[in-house]
């Protein structure tokens, strides 16, 4: 008998606990439409995340919150609800839709391409969806790179007694630089990429050399240049992990003399220096919601000395979009016996449509600084 009320109070109980969820669901349910309806996203969402927290969950719930973020261009926010409404409904169109756009808003290509691909046709012509192929992506990206730096050394040197009081000085003084580069991009597959890059600079120096009774002054056109090449692979997970080779012609000169005690005159000579370095680096980038979290190694013999490195850094959008955002990073230099610190901050984001800005500063020695994996070095 005891037995049987025991088992009467728990059926009740469990049903009085399954109808107070069904009515909690249906309350939360009619709150959001209003909510969505009347465009009251921040109340929504607040309203979501509590009823989320406490265990309800349903298709539509997460339909209203991905679309409120959404339209807030917070679209990192927007993915995770999209993600699990299209685990109860994926056939919803509209789920696709948004689903899709969130992925290419904030960089995730890869994903969009995944998702894209189990679409049905006329879904896929709606988005613009394309099959990979290797022939139509191999001109995947094309940058182009050229301009000038100066400065006042040249001017400021060809007439400064470089010797004081000595009866001998020679220096080399760099003036101003042109630089021309092209950077091309392709896809191997639709998560690998390959990008290879060709940089020419043409630098001017002045050698000048003085002696107790003569001067003489020489102007160089130095034309170094390097050729880079890059792989990389984006794992479903976020993880991409990647390759970079660099080998580049260091072209200098300076002015010298030495005297002749014969006939009592100085000599003077070009002092060509040619070098071919190279540099390596392998790298790992993550992406986690609103953060990108990157690491590199890398290695190499830039200016006749060796070179080992290490790169920690992050980026932040805090926005959940690409119209704003934070590059900070720490790297470490054994530059033969000497080591370096460099710290490196970045913001960046949309200016007006296609318009976009980068403000970036750096402390440290740069003395062969090998960044970008290579593709920017500082021989």
């Amino acid at each position: 008998m005891r037995n049987s009320i025991l088992l009467i109070i728990l059926f009740f109980a469990l049903f009085a606990a399954q109808a107070q969820t069904q009515k909690t669901a249906g309350a939360i349910d009619t709150i959001t439409y209003k909510q969505f309806f009347n465009k009251d996203y921040k109340a929504l969402q607040k309203t979501g995340k509590e009823a989320i927290k406490e265990g309800i969950d349903f298709y539509f719930l997460r339909t209203r919150l991905g679309i409120s973020y959404y339209n807030q261009q917070n679209y990192e926010s927007a993915i995770p609800h999209f993600k699990e409404a299209q685990k109860v409904f994926p056939i919803d169109t509209l789920i696709q839709e948004y689903y899709y756009y969130a992925l290419i808003f904030t960089g995730r290509e890869e994903d969009a391409y995944d998702l894209a691909k189990g679409f049905t046709q006329s879904m896929q012509q709606k988005v613009g969806f394309k099959k990979y192929n290797f022939i139509q992506q191999f001109n995947d990206e094309i940058a182009i790179t050229v301009g000038i730096s100066g400065n006042n050394n040249l001017s400021k040197y060809d007439s400064l007694d470089i010797k004081d009081t000595n009866i001998y000085a020679e220096g080399t003084f760099q003036g101003g630089a042109t630089l021309a580069s092209l950077v091309w991009k392709t896809k191997l597959t639709p998560r690998s990429s390959l990008t290879a890059g060709f940089s020419y600079f043409e630098n001017r120096s002045m050698g000048k050399v003085l002696t107790y009774d003569s001067s003489a002054i020489k102007t160089y056109w130095n034309k170094p240049y390097q050729i880079n090449v890059a792989i990389d692979y984006l794992f479903p997970m976020g993880l991409k992990v990647g390759g970079a080779f660099g080998v580049y012609h260091e072209a200098s000169n300076y002015y010298s003399a030495v005297y002749n005690d014969t006939n009592f005159t100085f000599t003077y000579s070009d002092n060509p220096r040619i070098e071919n370095p190279y540099t390596a680096s392998i790298f790992a980038t993550y992406r986690w919601h609103r953060f990108e979290f990157f690491a590199t190694g890398s290695m190499g013999n830039l200016a006749s000395k060796t070179q080992k490195q290490g790169e920690l850094g992050i980026a932040y959008y805090p926005f959940g979009n690409q119209n704003f955002y934070s590059v900070t990073s720490g790297t470490m230099i054994q530059n033969d016996t000497i080591q370096a610190f460099i710290i490196h901050q970045k913001l960046g984001g949309k200016a007006y449509k296609n318009f976009w800005y980068e403000v970036s500063a750096s402390y440290g020695d740069f003395r062969n600084y090998i960044g970008a994996s290579g593709f920017a070095t500082y021989n």
